[in-house]
């Protein structure tokens, strides 16, 4: 999992520029800031990476539609909708080129680097999906819905919880790079959905997986799938972690040999 400060090291907070002038259709007319109905979100397309209910993230945009999405938000103190593009090489996505389930982002921080480049930190609130896409916007932008959460309870979402952490606790310590208060982190999580997208989040897996459990609405089943892959992951760190003990212990007993080869030399 990133640090997510560590993408704006050295960078200073942005003032955000002022709301577009103009702009087609009914969204901004004679210096007039753009306003957006209530149920409509601006769409934030990204690339190989995935924003999950109740994870933060830091993410850089580049893309002169995205630009306008975030500093609409910024400016506004309102949410945007975080959607994967469906082919991470498009340059400039439209709407059939994103998939239609996202979650909605609440930027907490937005920063342009010394180089001029613009990174956001954003969190993640609720998934939502696509009802449709409106024209009429310097971004995309497009009506939406919230997709509850099911709270699901009992003893076999209790069993699944508690495997999920002591597993997901047994992989973190296998992982040189994961930040060491993810663990306490995960420990602390009680919801199940909550706890699902925690772990997903870290694991190294393609991101059309991460995608499909993002649209899992049945908890049991997220929970079913996120351990599957869990296990399967854990199962790679634990030989990786063997291979690399015997590899250590064989260069080790190599170099006493050669040690104790130079010493009888001297002796000689």
């Amino acid at each position: 999992m990133t640090n997510s400060t560590s993408v704006l090291r050295d960078s200073t907070e942005a003032e955000v520029p002022p709301a577009p002038t103009k702009a087609t259709g009914s969204a901004a007319a004679g210096g007039e800031a753009v306003q957006l109905p209530a149920d409509v979100l601006p769409i934030l397309p990204i690339r190989n990476s995935i924003l999950f209910p109740g994870v933060v993230v830091p993410l850089s945009v580049a893309r002169p539609r995205s630009l306008a999405a975030i500093q609409h938000a910024v400016r506004n103190k309102a949410p945007l909708g975080v959607l994967l593009q469906r082919d991470a090489e498009t340059a400039d996505p439209a709407a059939a080129d994103l998939y239609t389930i996202g979650t909605i982002g609440v930027i907490l921080r937005y920063a342009t680097a010394p180089d001029g480049s613009h990174h956001i930190i954003c969190g993640g609130d609720r998934r939502f999906r696509i009802v449709e896409f409106v024209d009429g916007y310097p971004f995309l932008a497009a009506r939406i819905e919230a997709i509850p959460e099911s709270e699901a309870t009992g003893t076999e979402i209790e069993a699944r919880m508690m495997q999920l952490k002591e597993q997901a606790a047994e992989a973190l310590k296998l992982i040189p790079e994961a930040p060491e208060e993810l663990a306490a982190t995960l420990q602390a999580i009680t919801a199940p959905a909550a706890a699902a997208y925690v772990v997903t989040n870290f694991l190294d897996l393609k991101i059309e997986e991460k995608q499909q459990i993002l649209e899992i609405n049945d908890v049991r089943e997220r929970l079913d799938r996120v351990l599957w892959f869990l296990a399967h992951r854990l199962e790679v760190l634990r030989l990786s972690h063997d291979i690399g003990k015997r590899t250590r212990e064989t260069m080790e007993g190599r170099q006493r040999e050669f040690l104790l080869r130079e010493q009888l030399k001297t002796i000689q």
